[in-house]
């Protein structure tokens, strides 16, 4: 039995070390889906602004950013969706080595904070973004 329960805490240090990088590779391509978002929609403005003629073949593109950001968006929550899941695993993991509450970052964070904060300045970022690319192209008719 001995040997069974040391195999089993290889392989969950081995699982949460790989578990732990993909969680951040999920928050880094997050983090870059937010920046290609931005640059995406502040290009196409900057495109259409840039003309001088209005055209109505150019006013159906102030729509474009709006709909990137909601194809942005969805993924973004997605990796959300994917981020909070591997933390909660996580934090089963470290309880299963009977750490101390306050020792395990998952556990921490968890009971702390519920992931509350990171998640709402995910939604408040995609949401103020939405509601923009939504509202600007308002401006240009």
């Amino acid at each position: 039995m001995p040997e069974k329960k040391e195999r089993w805490s290889e392989f969950l240090l081995k699982e949460f070390e790989l578990l732990r990088n993909e969680l951040d590779e999920s928050v880094k391509e997050a983090r870059a889906i937010e920046r290609y978002a931005l640059v995406t929609t502040g290009a196409i403005w900057s495109w259409v602004v840039a003309q001088t003629e209005e055209t109505t073949i150019y006013q159906p593109l102030v729509w474009l950013p709006a709909i990137l950001v909601l194809f942005f968006a969805f993924r973004a929550l997605g990796l959300s969706v994917h981020v909070r899941d591997i933390g909660k695993h996580l934090a089963e993991i470290e309880q299963a080595f009977h750490l101390p509450e306050d020792l395990g970052w998952e556990q921490l964070y968890e009971k702390k904070y519920h992931g509350t904060p990171k998640r709402i300045s995910v939604y408040v970022f995609w949401a103020g973004l939405l509601i923009a690319t939504i509202a600007i192209p308002f401006l240009f008719r």
